[in-house]
């Protein structure tokens, strides 16, 4: 028996709807944005004062956990931290435009702003933290997350999920899965739909592992302009993150053409 769930998003009316208003969340999963998000901040840290200078590679990895920060932060509920987190991309950015002479000082001011995003994700931690996370959870935060970007650009795009009941995910799998699903799902919504459309997110459980299909498929218009996804371009940054991630466990990220049409993303996690 799979549990199944279909809904449909109108477009967003600004007078009425809220995107900005944050998620309900369970502890459990609350606690795991929160660990990763930590976590990112955490490498980003690292990777800009691993020498007393950051070199390209550097600020490459450093943006690299940006992108993943931002995601995260976002998925949490806080988008003010969201925001505050893009703006510290662009300050990334820009050390790749600067002589490594000169980067410290800029460096050491992103370094600071990051331990003041630190302190804030500290304290949206609460009570009810678990061991591992159950997949109907993440598969209900996967699809808000949908909603939310849809929401953002006020386009339509409806959500199919396919979810296996009585799923547990090991907590240090399941914050690798959340955190690739992020990156999936925004580029499958502003790429793959972008004047509307449909995403398919279907869950299973195999004999050592979790596969995760995502499907987007847009309307007429959205199939016009739509861009298939990559690991190699520039645009593909989100992809490369949640590529990284995964294969660092085990997992693997894989393309291909959507038998609905659209682009097919396949998300395989070591159980």
């Amino acid at each position: 028996m799979l549990f199944v769930c279909c809904t449909t998003d109108p477009p967003m009316d600004p007078a009425t709807d809220a995107p900005d208003t944050p998620p309900e969340l369970s502890a459990s999963l609350l606690g795991l944005y929160i660990d990763e998000a930590l976590g990112r901040a955490g490498a980003i840290v690292a990777a800009l004062t691993v020498g007393t200078s950051p070199t390209d590679t550097d600020v490459d990895w450093a943006m690299l956990a940006a992108h993943s920060l931002k995601g995260l932060t976002a998925q949490a509920g806080d988008i003010a931290l969201a925001e505050e987190v893009h703006a510290l991309e662009g300050a990334i950015e820009e050390l790749r435009r600067l002589d490594a002479s000169v980067r410290p000082v800029p460096t050491a001011i992103i370094v600071e702003r990051l331990h003041g995003i630190e302190r804030t994700l500290a304290g949206h931690e609460g009570p009810g933290v678990t061991r591992d996370v159950e997949l109907e959870q993440i598969a209900d935060a996967a699809a808000t997350e949908v909603r939310r970007v849809a929401d953002r650009r006020g386009i339509a795009v409806s959500v199919e999920l396919v979810v296996p009941p009585g799923i547990r995910v090991p907590r240090r799998i399941a914050g690798v899965l959340v955190d690739a699903l992020g990156h999936i799902l925004r580029n499958a919504v502003i790429h793959g739909s972008p004047h509307g459309g449909a995403i398919r997110i279907a869950f299973r459980r195999e004999p050592k592992a979790l596969s995760v299909v995502i499907g987007d498929r847009g309307n007429a218009e959205s199939r016009a302009v739509e861009h298939a996804p990559d690991l190699d371009s520039g645009r593909g940054v989100g992809l490369q993150a949640a590529h990284s991630r995964l294969t660092a466990i085990g997992g693997d990220l894989t393309f291909s053409p959507a038998p609905w049409g659209g682009t097919s993303v396949t998300i395989r996690a070591p159980l």
